[in-house]
């Protein structure tokens, strides 16, 4: 049996519903994402630049493992193309665009989580207008019998498509600013670390 409020919400709510679920699929996805990578724990972070501070060029890689996933990604692909390109300028070019592509990786999902912020509130105002619309003409039809129950039926059906609207849009707003400003960290730490290895490297003239 389908809950009264469902029906008084119409087809608008069960958008919003459908588009709750989906934000809070791809929030989850994101937060275990970057918890994987070490992108949500400074912690991870400034235990990477302490063993950055004492690392070696003369040491293997393996030896200086540390708890940033994303971070280890980058200095071991960072190491491996400064074998690779003996100049400066080439090897800066290729990780700048590395670590582009690394960034835009885990930037997967919030453009939909950032769309779902902007649509959820147009879908409760629609829901809004549908239910005026809906609760006046009906209130036109009765003719002279006026029940006020036709137009305060309408105007719970409205109240409540904003609402939905509005709690689904609020929390998805703040996650995707919240994980945009994870992945501007990450940035300004990959870059960090590609600059540390791009000075200790003994380039070629």
């Amino acid at each position: 049996m389908i809950p009264q409020w469902l029906e008084q919400g119409g087809w608008s709510l069960w958008v919003l519903i459908a588009l709750s679920i989906i934000s809070v699929s791809i929030a989850s996805y994101k937060l275990a994402q970057f918890i994987w990578f070490g992108v949500a724990n400074n912690r991870h972070y400034a235990l990477w630049l302490s063993k950055l501070s004492t690392y070696s060029f003369e040491t293997n890689y393996s030896k200086k493992h540390c708890d940033t996933f994303l971070l280890n990604q980058v200095t071991k692909h960072a190491l491996e193309q400064s074998n690779v390109h003996i100049n400066k300028g080439n090897f800066e070019a290729v990780m700048e665009q590395y670590a582009t592509n690394k960034i835009e990786e885990m930037r997967g999902g919030l453009k939909t989580l950032e769309v779902i912020s902007m649509t959820a509130p147009l879908l409760g105002l629609l829901g809004t207008v549908l239910g005026m619309i809906n609760a006046f003409d009906q209130l036109k039809n009765s003719g002279m019998q006026v029940d006020p129950s036709i137009l305060s039926a309408g105007i719970s059906q409205a109240l409540l498509t904003t609402a939905a609207g509005l709690i689904v849009a609020l929390p998805a707003l703040t996650l995707w600013h919240l994980y945009e400003r994870m992945l501007a960290k990450a940035q300004r730490q990959i870059e960090t670390v590609l600059t540390d290895i791009s000075i200790r490297t003994p380039w070629q003239e």
